[in-house]
């Protein structure tokens, strides 16, 4: 038996779901719950398998929020479905930590095997969804221009990114500045930048600047 915290303020919604589960055999709904307060107290007070919840009430608990209710339950899974037919509320649904993803347009039969997908501890995503976010996690991570770089290139990368002059880099990093000079000619190629205000232009676009520039553990391993 899957049991199920349903958290979905539209009453339309939740008494369809309700409808379809109380359907099926091997669920049961423990608790119905229309806010992020109730959440809440739910989560903490009703043993559950799975949270069905509403995309904009898992924004309304936070990140750090969940994981102060998860430290009361850590098995506890969550199934996070959108109005929105979305890649990006996809992608952020996992970044708060759900299992399973699902838009409204999903039918039945979707619905009950994202439960038992969730429950067992494996992702779930509908086939149509799950083509569209892989497609979307290729062409905005892993396609960026900066992806070709290897660490080290990336290392400097960041560090021309926020201004500094080679000869600094080179200082910072313990290398000459024949060798900087070098790295920054293969970024330059490899990201197809016509020169070093377009480097600085497309790092504040990413906001790549904007983190850590010290010398990491690996620079002066082979």
């Amino acid at each position: 038996m899957i049991n199920i915290i349903v958290a979905e303020p539209n009453q339309v919604l939740r008494l369809g779901i309700r409808s379809v589960l109380t359907a099926q055999p091997g669920f049961c709904i423990r608790a119905e719950v229309l806010d992020a307060d109730q959440l809440r107290s739910a989560f903490v007070a009703t043993p559950h398998d799975v949270v069905l919840v509403e995309m904009s009430l898992l924004k309304q608990i936070g990140a750090s929020g969940l994981r102060e209710l998860r430290q009361a339950r850590p098995d506890s899974r969550l199934l996070v479905h959108s109005y929105e037919i979305d890649t990006d509320f996809g992608a952020e649904a996992f970044r708060y930590g759900a299992t399973g993803y699902m838009a409204n347009d999903c039918t039945s039969a979707d619905l009950c095997a994202a439960l038992i997908s969730v429950a067992a501890g494996r992702p779930y995503v509908t086939s149509s969804l799950g083509e569209h976010l892989a497609m979307a996690v290729c062409f905005r991570a892993s396609n960026l221009p900066h992806a070709v770089l290897n660490r080290r290139e990336l290392v400097v990368f960041k560090m021309l990114s926020i201004g500094l002059k080679v000869s600094d880099v080179a200082r910072q990093l313990g290398r000459s500045v024949d060798s900087i000079l070098t790295i920054k000619a293969q970024i330059m190629a490899k990201m197809q930048l016509p020169d070093e205000s377009e480097l600085v232009r497309y790092a504040i676009s990413q906001t790549l600047s904007r983190k850590g520039m010290s010398a990491p553990s690996f620079w002066n391993k082979g």
